[in-house]
Formats: structure tokens, sequence, C-alpha cells
């Protein structure tokens, strides 16, 4: 199946009229559904110094599309 939003979602911030707020937080996993049916489900992962998200679903990785970059943490051992 494939899945096309019919608006931005945005994954760290919230986006409001006019104004926008960033999020400051973990993030471990995000999933995004469509019914019953799991269409994105997003961990963080590195590429060298890059931080990602995976989707698991599609195999597909996303960057961030606002500014700046996301920040990466520890390494999970």
């Amino acid at each position: 199946m494939t899945f096309t939003p019919l608006y931005s979602i945005y994954i760290g911030a919230m986006n409001g009229y006019k104004e926008h707020n960033n999020f400051t937080g973990k993030i471990y996993n995000v999933k995004i559904s469509q019914g019953d049916e799991i269409v994105m489900d997003l961990i963080p992962v590195r590429v060298g110094t890059t931080g990602y998200m995976y989707d698991t679903v599609s195999g597909e990785l996303f960057g961030n599309a606002g500014t700046g970059e996301f920040i990466l943490g520890s390494d999970i051992v």
C-alpha cells in the first residue's frame, strides 16, 4: 500500500497558525496508521554522524526536512 498523507506530518515540532514549537526530548519510535494498518514504523538510526528515521515498513531512510538536523544520542548496546 502506498501512503500519501493529506497534510504534512511533523515529528519533533508542532505547526500552528503563524508559529511553530520545537520538541525537546527523545523519540524511540513513531508509528503511523491508516485505519487498522500500520503504514510507517519509524525508528531513529545513525548513518555515520547523521541521524535519520528508518521506516521498517518500506525500508526507507528519512532525514530532517526542516532546519538543522536530528541530534544524536548515545548508541544503545
